[in-house]
């Protein structure tokens, strides 16, 4: 299963600024600031795309697969320990943190903080393929 990164009402608003921007420059508003500003935001629009693109979080029966541009990290499913909300203060928050715990020989502590499209299947499977993990969410 293959789950894409969140791409919210921040990458709404800089598509759209950007769009109008872009219908400004179009129609003869080319003085100024407005050239470098609209090249600005067209950057920031393509970077939310890209992100959007290329941040997702792949599961199967023997890992969860974090995939951050050319960065890629397997968390075997019986290392996994601990998922709930990243902000524990803020329910309302999105991001949910997913805490493992390597054993030695190569131990390794850390988290994976995950802002799904689809939260609930993203929790669903975690439940499927992390039993043993404390929900918290």
């Amino acid at each position: 299963m293959r789950f894409r990164a969140k791409f919210g009402a921040i990458g709404w608003c800089w598509i759209g600024s950007t769009s109008l921007l872009a219908i400004l420059w179009l129609t003869g508003l080319r003085h100024g600031m407005t050239g470098i500003l609209a090249l600005f935001f067209l950057l920031m629009s393509l970077q939310r795309v890209l992100f959007h693109l290329f941040i997702y979080w792949n599961m199967d029966s023997a890992c969860l697969r974090e995939r951050r541009l050319w960065n890629t990290r397997e968390i075997p499913w019986r290392e996994v320990t601990h998922i709930g909300s990243w902000v524990p203060n803020q329910p309302s928050s999105d991001y949910l943190e997913i805490n493992f715990d390597r054993s030695p020989p190569i131990s390794e502590r850390g988290s994976i903080i995950a802002n799904p499209e689809d939260r609930g299947g993203f929790i669903a499977a975690l439940h499927k393929f992390a039993p043993q993990a404390e929900f918290e969410v």
